[in-house]
């Protein structure tokens, strides 16, 4: 049999920060202060404060599993299903919510499935007399069961919410194996998952499909629409490990920390890997740095109540004159002069 590896981490996507927040704030409940669990995963805490930030999924795998021990619950995944809010699932918990029947909100599940994941793929199949949800996970990573769990048990949680309806699915079935006690799978799902079954997947009656949900808000869906195509637009291309880096520099410039390894740690790679995929791309790290902080540099200055001082303190310069002497070289002006000649 020919050996099988797994996927680099570049390869195997990112999480909404969203989740990585309610699983911390569940922990924090529980007495832990979520911003030392970040640090401890290798998460800058700051991240916890973008809601529409990104984790690596790789990280995510390490922060399920742990947590999971740490508060010493073996069902994590079901337990935060219970306690999750909408914004769990990033924009689309919402839009989910506001849809006018559960077939609508499933099918935006799918279509924004991106914001909240982009580390496998959710699709539908008919059947016909049901519905098919089948959620495939990257190959060669070993995703834990509480991930699998949460996502269908939050979108269980939420359906009944929002319909009103004792939903039942017609069967259930997980990749891991079958835990020791599956109590409350059945109490949650109403009806005894098959584990060790080599997909995730739930198969839902088509007549549940059709009932309304008593959250439909066609304003705000329209709204909110607007908002999450916004948002896919901006988002890297899957494994897109450049685009990935891009944004850790900008993040990491504040503090005047946007050093390879602190780059590599938030994008969840070995810093040679990044230096690698770096090099291929045609850039060195520094290039990218000066690449953003002109970029940024430009943008804060177009703001007439920044002074050059802050300016330089957000893009990471210890002096105002290494900021002034930058710029000058990125422009052939001072930062003064450019903002007097691009003021309108």
């Amino acid at each position: 049999m020919a050996a099988t590896h797994a996927p680099p981490p570049e390869a195997v996507g990112t999480i909404s920060v969203q989740v990585l927040r309610a699983l911390l704030f569940h922990a924090a409940s529980r007495g832990h202060d979520p911003a030392a669990l970040a640090r401890g995963f290798g998460v800058d805490p700051g991240v916890l404060a973008d809601p529409d930030g990104r984790v690596p999924a790789m990280v995510m795998v390490r922060v399920w599993n742990e947590l999971s021990a740490l508060l010493d619950d073996p069902h994590l995944g079901l337990t935060l299903a219970e306690v999750a809010k909408p914004s769990a699932l990033s924009i689309a918990g919402y839009l989910m919510q506001a849809a006018p029947t559960l077939g609508d909100a499933l099918k935006i599940l799918l279509r924004y499935e991106r914001l909240l994941q982009d580390t496998g793929g959710t699709v539908l199949e008919a059947l016909p007399d049901a519905l098919r949800v089948v959620h495939r996970h990257p190959v060669g990573v070993d995703v834990p069961g509480h991930v699998a769990e949460f996502g269908l048990a939050v979108t269980t949680h939420m359906a009944r919410r929002n319909t009103g309806a004792t939903l039942v699915a017609r069967a259930i079935f997980f990749e891991h194996p079958r835990p020791a006690d599956t109590s409350r799978h059945r109490e949650v799902f109403g009806v005894e998952p098959a584990f060790s079954a080599g997909r995730t997947e739930v198969v839902i009656p088509r007549a549940v499909l059709d009932l309304p949900q008593r959250t439909a808000d066609p304003m705000l869906s329209e709204i909110l629409s607007r908002d999450a195509e916004a948002l896919m637009a901006k988002l890297p291309r899957k494994g897109d490990l450049v685009d990935l880096a891009r944004r850790a520099v900008a993040e990491s410039l504040p503090s005047g920390d946007a050093t390879l390894e602190r780059v590599a740690r938030r994008v969840g790679v070995p810093p040679r890997t990044l230096q690698r995929r770096l090099r291929e791309s045609g850039c060195t790290l520094q290039s990218m740095v000066d690449d953003v902080r002109r970029a940024l540099a430009e943008r804060h200055l177009s703001d007439p109540t920044a002074s050059v001082s802050e300016v330089a303190l957000l893009l990471g310069f210890s002096e105002v004159s290494a900021f002034y002497r930058a710029f000058t070289r990125w422009t052939g002006v001072p930062p003064a002069r450019w903002r007097r000649d691009h003021s309108t």
